[in-house]
């Protein structure tokens, strides 16, 4: 696609913006929504370097709800609902351009 872009007059920005960012746009969408989990889940580094209990991430406050000799099982699970929602809603925001992005690079006209 790039050569007959080329062979058309097509210059490399218009190359670029006209052909290659819409073919990697599923590739794009795929390296958000995992980039976008990794930060939202993240545990280690948030319990590392935060030790003032109101700037704690959700994932820290879950895991303080789990103690040494008792577990608040419905509070966790309410909670655990609670923070899949933003990943839900990214999910599928994120499905719908995933497949545009394959189609569009696999159909032809």
């Amino acid at each position: 696609l790039i050569d007959a872009a080329r062979i058309d007059g097509a210059g490399e920005l218009k190359i670029y913006f006209r052909i290659a960012l819409p073919l990697s746009g599923a590739g794009l969408v795929v390296l958000g929504v995992i980039s976008f989990v990794n930060s939202w889940n993240e545990f280690l580094w948030a319990r590392i370097a935060l030790s003032s209990t109101e700037r704690l991430t959700a994932t820290v406050g879950l895991a303080s709800l789990v103690g040494m000799y008792r577990v608040e099982y419905g509070m966790l699970m309410a909670g655990a609902s609670l923070l899949i929602i933003p990943v839900i809603i990214l999910f599928v925001i994120g499905r719908d351009l995933f497949v545009e992005g394959i189609l569009r690079g696999a159909v032809k006209g």
